[in-house]
């Protein structure tokens, strides 16, 4: 196109992105949770949180960054208790994320991590006996199996929980013989 002396400004036009993240906490009966194998899983599914995982081992390092910044940026604590400490990446693959009941994620530099902060909550005592318990199984070997028992017995409040997870393979010992001969 060729410029022309006689180009009028007839208007300029401002775009800003009306894009936010309308969901900054999760709990057990959030939908992210519920289609989620874990607590961290389900983080991975809202915007501006990235969940990695070093390889496809069980061991794996598994590490949560905020808007695409160095996960050693994101301070993680747990009922309050940092689990990195600042300039460090915390390695969710240490914990059992399984028993985490709510995370919520707060963008936005804070104490102890640039990017912002993740915070995990775990099982709470409450007034009367609650139980709840839970397995999950999936194909090629993910099997959890949780129980959970809170109350309070006069001014003593108490929540207990266990987890069992297995991720071992249906496939593991398996003999498959292909067609040139060669046994897997």
């Amino acid at each position: 196109l060729a410029q022309s002396s006689n180009l009028k400004v007839i208007a300029t036009v401002s775009v800003k992105s009306s894009a936010t993240i309308t969901t900054s906490a999760l709990s057990d009966d959030s939908p992210q949770r519920r289609l989620s194998s874990d607590m961290a899983d389900a983080l991975n599914k809202l915007g501006g949180v990235s969940v990695s995982t070093s390889s496809s081992d069980s061991d794996a390092t598994q590490t949560i960054s905020l808007n695409g910044e160095d996960a050693s940026q994101t301070v993680v604590t747990l009922d309050g208790i940092p689990l990195n400490g600042p300039g460090s990446a915390a390695d969710l693959g240490s914990f059992a994320t399984g028993l985490f009941h709510g995370a919520s994620v707060s963008m936005g530099p804070q104490a102890g991590g640039l990017a912002g902060g993740v915070s995990f909550t775990t099982m709470q005592p409450t007034l009367s006996w609650h139980s709840q318990g839970s397995l999950q199984v999936g194909t090629l070997g993910r099997n959890t199996e949780q129980f959970g028992e809170s109350g309070t017995t006069g001014k003593f409040g108490i929540a207990v929980e266990g987890l069992h997870e297995l991720q071992p393979s249906w496939l593991d010992g398996m003999y498959y013989l292909d067609t040139s001969g060669l046994a897997y």
